[in-house]
């Protein structure tokens, strides 16, 4: 007869437990410290307040009104920096004509005027912001007719033509174009092609109406008293258009590149 063989079985103790679930407790505490929060990692990042202040303000544009006179500031204003830049064939010609220097050269001094309009983009646009559409109007505006006058008395040094004519006028011309760019927009949502189109229309208007007073000019008076005549007149009739700009939603100023995203209101 086989021995009986006797099975004890041991149940645990209190301590034995307690350890076991303060075990459990402690690597629950560790893995909520050390993972991230899922749901702070997948939210949806916050909209950014520029963005949705330029939505807003493009819903409410009125579509009219005051705009109708912004438009037409600008058209007169782009009448003259995309009348003037066109127009420079007619005063090259006069200065190969007088033995000046080679059309290559000259070419290269009307050239650099168009450059800068876009070389000075990004420091224009700042500066609107910072001291407002008008007087960037206003700077862009004084800055052409004072490269017009003054080019009247360089009609002998290519250095100066291209300091006067080039440089003052060129950065002139980026001034204007960036107002003329941002401000009717402010006020048309529906009818922004149309505004955007009489303004430019003006610049195609100027290119022709400067080019053929220019041309009769240099024929009666010569080319100096063309470029003095010009920027008066444009002077006289740019200024208080400049001053009739009005921003309807000026844009707050920031840094110069949002690296980061602003964070989620708490």
């Amino acid at each position: 007869m086989c021995p009986t063989q006797t099975i004890t079985r041991t149940s645990p103790t209190s301590s034995s437990i307690a350890l076991t679930h303060h075990a459990a407790s402690t690597s629950q505490a560790t893995t909520a410290t050390e993972l991230p929060d899922w749901n702070a990692s997948t939210s949806a990042p916050a909209v950014d307040t520029i963005v949705e202040a330029s939505r807003l303000a493009d819903e409410s544009a009125p579509d009219g009104g005051y705009g109708w006179v912004i438009v037409a500031a600008c058209s007169i204003i782009t009448f003259w920096f995309v009348g003037t830049t066109y127009s420079w064939g007619v005063i090259q010609d006069a200065l190969v004509e007088s033995g000046l220097s080679k059309p290559s050269t000259l070419a290269f001094v009307g050239s650099l005027a168009v450059a800068c309009n876009a070389a000075f983009a990004v420091v224009n646009a700042r500066l609107v912001r910072a001291i407002g559409a008008r007087k960037v109007a206003f700077l862009g505006l004084v800055l052409m007719g004072v490269g017009q006058i003054l080019s009247g008395w360089a009609l002998k040094s290519v250095a100066g033509l291209f300091i006067t004519a080039g440089c003052v006028m060129g950065y002139g011309v980026s001034c204007c174009f960036m107002v003329v760019s941002i401000t009717p927009a402010q006020y048309f949502r529906k009818r922004r092609g149309l505004a955007n189109g009489i303004v430019y229309a003006g610049g195609g208007l100027g290119g022709a109406a400067i080019s053929l007073s220019m041309s009769a000019i240099v024929e009666r008076l010569g080319t100096a008293w063309a470029f003095r005549l010009i920027g008066l007149v444009m002077l006289a009739t740019g200024l208080p258009a400049a001053w009739f700009i009005k921003e309807r939603t000026p844009v707050r100023a920031s840094r110069f590149i949002e690296w980061l995203a602003e964070s989620p209101a708490s």
